[in-house]
């Protein structure tokens, strides 16, 4: 939002055999702020054992910031939803699926676990190291770089100037937007190409490349799949 305010809404979830046990385990948990030169921290401090027989426990967050602010989340099993942030995004997420909707600002995300990421309208693109990650990108601008390890990389059409894609034991698909294509250069190992845009390709033993030469076009895709 507009104010120059950030509020926080923090619900402690906590299963248990019995009431009065839930309320024991989530008085346990702890929720610890340091307000410093303009920076707002806040984490939760988990004990030890829930003390809850069979039970578990969660906290969830959901944070309004002045549109400006630059936001670091650190994240592990649960999802991360950002949107409408001006300033700089930077996420680390473990086993939870990751939205990304219009962001302004640079965007930094490693993230593991077989969850979805979905960014939409990143205005100045983003880097992204994913491990297992099931990765979709649409409306990106700017300069885009992914690596994903066992999981896919989608790309719908951009806006990008540039973009690196990098995908291990995982595939990558790229629509293109109509109109003149853009710089293409690809690479498989172990695996293959295929393209309805006309590519001039090369194999070499079990690598085969692909290039589309399109002299003055606005976009370059580097593409690398194993």
């Amino acid at each position: 939002w507009d104010d120059a305010v950030v509020h926080l809404t923090i619900t402690i979830r906590v299963g248990a055999a019995t009431e009065d046990e839930a309320r024991r385990s989530a008085e346990l948990i702890d929720i610890a702020a340091n307000h410093e030169a303009g920076n707002l921290d806040v984490r939760t401090v988990f004990p030890e054992a829930s003390g809850a027989d069979g039970g578990g426990y969660a906290v969830d967050y959901a944070v309004q910031v002045p549109r400006q602010a630059s936001v670091t989340i650190d994240n592990t099993f649960g999802d991360s939803i950002v949107s409408a942030v001006h300033g700089g995004t930077t996420i680390d997420s473990r086993y939870g699926v990751i939205e990304l909707t219009d962001l302004a600002g640079p965007v930094r995300v490693r993230a593991r676990g077989e969850f979805a990421l979905t960014a939409q309208g990143l205005e100045d693109g983003g880097y992204f190291l994913l491990r297992g990650t099931q990765a979709s990108f649409r409306e990106i601008q700017g300069t885009l770089h992914v690596s994903n390890y066992l999981g896919s990389v989608t790309l719908h059409p951009l806006q990008v100037e540039e973009a690196d894609i990098d995908a291990e034991s995982g595939p990558i698909h790229i629509y293109l937007p109509e109109g003149p294509p853009p710089r293409i250069e690809a690479r498989v190992d172990f695996g293959r190409i295929e393209s309805e845009v006309a590519l001039s390709r090369d194999i070499q033993g079990s690598s085969e490349f692909a290039e589309l030469d399109a002299p003055g076009a606005a976009q370059r895709l580097s593409v690398h799949a194993a």
